[in-house]
């Protein structure tokens, strides 16, 4: 007997429900953001947005993936099941804008998702009306996700504070007359709203303040509120009455205060022992870091993002930070570690990040990477409800004030990045520390010397593995620095550095802003890249350490600057495969540039 082949058509009705519910999930309809197909192709796994030098010249108007949509069209019963899903069609009412009216009418009562995305696409008229629209209706809400103007902000305190939503689960309200910068005194940041919203997963806020108490609370982001005077006071209530929190995103715009000596209040410290993600985010002319700290505990497994802006002229701002939180780099035995600099102008940017290898979603080394770039939680515009928390384990940021009298790191008036380095590193275990990472900090060697980075990497006998990052922007070219203060170092002590060393990935990118004919990497350019890097493999050769693999990776930018320095990269890639017992050559040719 032949059995027949089962076919979707034979697929009983609850089944197919089941199907289209998740196929609803994975596909949903939306705004087409990426203009040109490759736009955001990446060589290792794209955790940036990279997008294209030179986009084509085109006229671009807006248009749009209708996503589960098109199952609605495969046959009658298809259609009709899809219909009957009222939910589906309730949760993409605002992705569609042209189809508004006819999507609302397919969501009959469910509770409405009121996302307004990709702003300033739809023009202003056909933005206000969606807003007013979801001010309207927020009773329907399942989930509200709004930026603001003035005049339409003015309704907001009304309509939050008089209207219930019990089947609010997601709250982003932007206020787009909030400047982070300025004092504001409009109602809208000058008062705490009360929400009657017993049912919120997520909340995110800027530029406005709330109160509200749900026991399903997991993810709170506050973003600021123009330097409100109580707002210390608020964000503590609200951490008091949600001690369930899973994700913490917080920006200080608080003044100074005196609690920095005072002891915590009567109530006590407020644990939130339930928190996996933390990203605080502190302006020091502004933050009370010390008192908040001090008020609020977090497990030491959390994910743990601290940035902080010191206050102008402060030439150890550095201190703050690392003095506050510095002992959580070395709270876990982690294993990993990437030291990370930024020359993020008009002042330097200092990164150090700790986590367990496990951790990473990438091997380690690439040269796009979690753990390696500028962006991060702490400057990120506001995001989903899960937040954005890229780099795994511990992340402490030092920003530099800015020096308007000095454009160069570790001039008058600049930190010295040997300085903030040892401190940076006296908080690791570093017997713990395998992996390395060290990424654009050959910038700064001028300032500070190399003798600084020898002394600093001393102490870390059990790295395995090292990967050194550089990046080759405007001005400077990829630099292999850290390997001739390694060679030199281990030459005067007579002993190497990185002993247990075996495994080395170098990275770099010729992402120019120039065209190409205006580039200065060449022949010459590329000589001295690898003789310093083959003068570090012969040391380590010689002093009985060898590298047994050598990872290149990084790419360039087009295809003309590769072929000019072909003949002198095939000579020295010959000479690293005998100093080494593999090299892998990973890098490509990628008309990208990355904002890192």
């Amino acid at each position: 007997m032949i059995k027949k082949a089962l076919s979707a058509q034979d697929l009983p009705n609850d089944v197919l429900v089941y199907i289209f519910e998740h196929l609803a999930r994975a596909d949903p309809p939306r705004h087409s953001k990426d203009r040109w197909p490759d736009a955001n192709v990446t060589i290792s796994g794209a955790l940036y947005d990279l997008s294209r030098r030179i986009p084509p010249e085109v006229i671009y108007t807006p248009h749009y993936h209708l996503g589960w949509i098109i199952a609605t069209h495969v046959c009658r019963r298809w259609r009709n099941i899809f219909l009957s899903l009222s939910n589906l069609w309730a949760n993409i009412v605002f992705r569609l804008p042209q189809a508004f009216d006819t999507i609302l009418y397919r969501s009959r009562d469910a509770p409405l998702d009121m996302t307004v995305r990709m702003l300033g696409l739809w023009g202003e008229k056909s933005l206000a009306s969606l807003v007013d629209f979801a001010l309207d209706h927020i009773g329907r809400a399942r989930s509200l996700r709004c930026l603001f103007s003035r005049e339409q902000g003015a309704r907001v305190p009304d309509v939050i504070s008089s209207t219930t939503l019990p089947d609010l689960l997601y709250l982003t309200i932007i206020n787009s007359s909030y400047s982070p910068y300025y004092r504001s005194d409009d109602i809208i940041t000058s008062s705490i709203l009360n929400l009657h919203a017993s049912n919120l997963v997520a909340v995110t806020l800027s530029g406005i303040r709330c109160s509200f108490n749900s026991p399903s609370l997991r993810s709170f982001q506050y973003l600021g509120c123009g330097r409100i005077q109580d707002v210390d006071g608020y964000i503590f209530h609200v951490l008091k009455s949600n001690p369930m929190l899973e994700v913490l995103r917080y920006t200080m715009d608080c003044q100074p205060s005196n609690h920095a000596v005072d002891p915590p209040p009567s109530d006590g410290v407020i644990e939130l022992s339930r928190l996996r993600k933390l990203c605080v985010s502190n302006d020091a002319r502004y933050g009370d870091a010390a008192y908040f700290f001090r008020r609020v505990s977090f497990p030491p497994t959390c994910t743990f993002h601290y940035s902080e802006t010191a206050r102008p002229a402060d030439l150890e701002g550095w201190h703050s930070p690392l003095d506050l939180c510095g002992y959580r780099l070395g709270q876990q035995p982690y294993d990993a570690v990437s030291i990370h600099g930024s020359t993020a102008e008009p002042s330097s940017v200092y990164h150090i990040n700790t986590f367990f290898l496990d951790q990473c979603t990438e091997s380690f080394g690439h040269f796009v990477a979690s753990y390696t770039g500028y962006a991060c939680c702490t400057n990120s515009t506001p995001a989903e409800e899960s937040g954005i928390f890229l780099a795994p384990g511990v992340r402490l940021e030092m920003i530099e004030p800015h020096v308007p009298e000095s454009d160069v790191p570790g001039g008058p008036g600049r930190w010295s990045f040997g300085d903030v380095l040892s401190s940076m590193v006296s908080h690791l275990r570093h017997e713990m520390i395998t992996h390395l990472s060290l990424a654009n900090i050959e910038h700064y060697f001028p300032a500070y010397g190399q003798d600084a980075l020898v002394v600093a990497l001393r102490p870390f006998t059990a790295v395995t593995t090292l990967s050194v990052l550089s990046e080759n922007g405007r001005f400077r070219l990829p630099s292999t620095s850290a390997f001739q203060a390694l060679v030199d170092g281990s030459a005067k002590e007579k002993r190497p550095v990185l002993p247990a060393l075996r495994s080395l990935t170098v990275g770099f990118g010729t992402t120019l802003y120039e065209r190409v004919k205006n580039s200065s990497w060449g022949s010459e350019e590329s000589d001295r890249w690898w003789r310093a890097l083959l003068s570090f493999l012969e040391m380590r050769q010689s002093d009985g350490v060898p590298v047994a693999t050598l990872r290149l990776n990084g790419w360039w930018e087009e295809e003309a600057v590769r072929e000019r320095v072909q003949d002198t990269d095939v000579v020295h890639l010959q000479r690293a495969r005998e100093l080494v017992d593999q090299v892998v050559d990973d890098r490509t040719v990628d008309d990208l540039i990355t904002y890192v």
